[in-house]
């Protein structure tokens, strides 16, 4: 996975489509980006898609997609590594700190920080209520 801070754009592997402030549903459900995607949530004009998981050097990355109607409006990256949980009942809150801190240690090989960029924002979320640790990145 590639991320370039001068535009917001990921790029998986083998996807000749990034993933971006540009990226709109219609093309995210003919590229190769939708194969093995799953709707997290739809209520119209909102939908949420999981994508098929991602490895990246030995880990594996959940990402959602969040459209509301045609536009991209926000994608996170959660680092699945079994060590931060494997389910529901084995997530601590210190699993969820160290979460965190790997993701800043992500953003850092992506040469990126958690601020306001001429694209949009990137954030380092922990949320204790959901039990999750994720990048977020919102899209103008």
């Amino acid at each position: 996975m590639m991320i370039r801070r001068e535009t917001g754009k990921i790029y998986l592997p083998e996807s000749e489509c990034p993933i971006g402030p540009e990226l709109t549903r219609e093309s995210f459900l003919v590229s190769s980006l939708s194969q093995g995607a799953k709707i997290g949530v739809q209520n119209e004009p909102w939908c949420s898609y999981c994508l098929a998981p991602v490895g990246v050097a030995g880990t594996r990355f959940y990402i959602m997609l969040y459209f509301h109607s045609q536009k991209l409006e926000r994608v996170t990256l959660t680092d699945a590594h079994p060590r931060f949980g494997t389910s529901w009942a084995d997530v601590t809150e210190e699993k969820m700190t160290q979460q965190k801190e790997q993701n800043d240690t992500w953003l850092k090989v992506w040469n990126l920080l958690p601020a306001l960029y001429s694209w949009g924002r990137v954030e380092n979320s922990v949320d204790l209520h959901n039990m999750e640790s994720s990048i977020i990145f919102s899209y103008r």
